[in-house]
Order: structure tokens, then sequence, then C-alpha cells
């Protein structure tokens, strides 16, 4: 009694329960009673007060009294004729039990998250592993056959033998794309990548890369171009790493551009231009922009078609981050939508 109410029973029984109830409280029992006595029924409602359920006001040590959430059951007592003659009402503190019983819908939320968690990661696992073997059998199988083309002598002409050492080289330049990629992210998961950061000029790795993709942009007919103010704009990074987050840019704007262009914008940036950004725009598929955030998660492809399609481990994105987080750098894509292009915007210290 004491502990629900902060009254002594000596201090309440016997008299009426009017003298303890706060206003608030009054109104509204006493139309509850009124129902009782009228449809000889009991009533429970539930509620939680932040003050006990009689008035304390008179107790002491109010620091006692604490809050709880109640059931109060208002219980119809009949007489020998059957009429309802009063009322009992009866207070239950059923504050841990709903404690519990919201411990509970938490703890099953959470598994109900971990789950759906759980079977994401083996989808993307499940496409991963179908994708990698794609991405390592395909330029496999298109060495093998060149190669056995050019052992049989089947090459008809020296231009065609030409064509098929290209096709070798080509294919075997994306299987080792793949396999790097792949190393990279299993060195980067163990903490054991390195990097050697030096001052590398802008222009002289952009050269490098554009030489790289040319060929593809050639095949895809798309329209290139690298537009830089200061051609002496050096940054700090590890050359080879930088080169391949550049490559992997590029390669996802060409395998998502079916045509128009790809220009790559250097200029200085920052209060001090004491930053260097590179934005490389396309005018290619677009992203959703609710699915942004999803194309840095490690093995993940936003829509199965386009992998079908295009190919890839979706990989390099997310390689492409870290790499520039290791460098002090920052990558971003933005997109205005599906069929409106793609933005990826690398931001880094500029040395000079």
């Amino acid at each position: 009694m004491e502990k629900n109410t902060g009254l002594l029973r000596i201090q309440v029984q016997g008299k009426e329960i009017s003298q303890f109830l706060p206003e608030h409280r009054e109104r509204e029992m006493l139309p509850v009673i009124a129902r009782v006595f009228e449809q000889g029924k009991k009533f429970i409602f539930s509620s939680e007060v932040a003050e006990q359920f009689l008035n304390f006001s008179q107790v002491p040590n109010q620091s006692r009294i604490r809050s709880m959430i109640q059931d109060t059951e208002f219980r119809p007592l009949f007489d020998i004729e059957g009429e309802v003659a009063a009322v009992c009402i009866l207070i239950h503190d059923v504050t841990e039990r709903v404690i519990r019983l919201k411990d509970l819908e938490n703890l099953n939320r959470s598994f109900a998250i971990a789950h759906k968690a759980l079977e994401e990661a083996n989808r993307v696992k499940t496409d991963f592993l179908a994708n990698t073997s794609h991405e390592l059998r395909t330029p496999l199988t298109n060495i093998l056959g060149f190669v056995e083309l050019l052992e049989n002598g089947l090459a008809e002409s020296e231009e065609e033998e030409k064509a098929f050492f290209s096709n070798i080289r080509e294919s075997a330049t994306h299987l080792l794309d793949s396999i790097n990629n792949i190393l990279r992210t299993a060195e980067i998961q163990a903490g054991k990548f390195e990097m050697n950061l030096r001052p590398v000029n802008l222009g002289e790795v952009l050269s490098e890369v554009q030489a790289r993709i040319h060929p593809e942009i050639k095949k895809m007919g798309l329209d290139f171009a690298i537009e830089m103010e200061d051609f002496e704009l050096a940054v700090l990074v590890d050359y080879e790493e930088f080169k391949q987050v550049l490559i992997n840019v590029l390669d996802n704007a060409i395998k998502f551009t079916d045509s128009g262009s790809i220009r790559v914008v250097v200029q200085r940036a920052g209060v001090a231009d004491d930053r260097a950004e590179i934005r490389v725009i396309d005018t290619g598929h677009g992203i959703d922009p609710e699915k942004i955030k999803l194309v840095f998660e490690p093995f993940r492809q936003i829509d199965s078609s386009t992998t079908r399609k295009h190919g890839g481990t979706g990989l390099g994105l997310s390689i492409s981050r870290s790499m520039m987080e290791r460098m002090n750098g920052t990558i971003e894509i933005t997109s205005p939508g599906l069929g409106q292009g793609t933005t990826v915007t690398l931001r880094l210290a500029a040395v000079w």
C-alpha cells in the first residue's frame, strides 16, 4: 500500500476515496464507477502515472514515491438481490510486466532486423560469387580461345593476328583488374594494406590513365575530354593506388554510358585553393538518389540487370573510397536521377 500510494493503510482505511483523489483522477474514475453500477460488469483501464494514484501531498518523504504503470480494476459487488451494492477498486502495479513486454518487443525487433541483414548479406554474397565467377571465367575463356586460334594458324591476315593479340591483351588486363580488386579488398579488410605517399602531378597520372582507357572509349564511341586549369597541380598520394582509383571511376563511367560524353574536370578548390578537386562527369544511366549510398558497399551491385549486361565484381567503388580515405581524401557521387548522368568528385590536399 505504502509503496504504491505513499500513504499508510491506517491513513486511508474507512475514509471516502474522494479525500485522496487528485482532481484529474476523480474526473476519470467517477464516470467509470457509475458505469459499473449501471451495467454490473467489471471494467479495467491502464494508465502510466508520473505521480501516485492517490494524493500524496500529506506524505513527508515524497522522494520515496515512484512512478508506475497501473491497471485499475473496477469490480462490482452484489447484494443478495443481485443488485450492485458497491464497487471494489483494485490498483495493480504492472510496471515490471510492461517493461518486460517492451524489452521483449525490442528484442524481437532487433532479431528481425538482424535476420533481414543476414538474409541481405547472404544475397549479396551469392551475387558476388556469381559475378566474380563470370568476371574471371569470361576473360580466361576469351584468352584461351584466341590462343587456340593463333596456335592453329587460323588468323587470315597479319592484321587479324594483331586483332587477336589485342583481344588477348584486353582480356588479360580485365582479368588482372578483377583479381587486383579482390586482393585489395582482402588486404584492406585484414589491415595489411600499405601506401607510399608522395607528390604526384595530376596531369601526368591523368595522361597515363587516359592511355589506359582510350581503347574502350573508342570502342564505345564516346566523347572524352580532360579540362585542367593548372597543369602544375600536384597531390600527395600513392601513385599506383591513385591511378587505380581513377581507372575504377572512369571504367564505371564508360560501363554505364551508352552514348554521349565523359569529362574529367580538374581545378583547385577550398577556401585558400588548398584542395585539388577532380570531377568525372558522364551522361550515362544515372543513379536513383536513394540508392547512391549503396554504391560504396563492398560486393554490392545496385541493379542486377546492369550487372548481367556490363559485368563487374562490385568492388571498384568500395576500394576507391578506402584508398581515398587512406590518402586523406574523399570521394562523393551525385546524380539527379536515372537517365540523367552521374558525377564522381575526388578531393585531395594540393601539394602546390
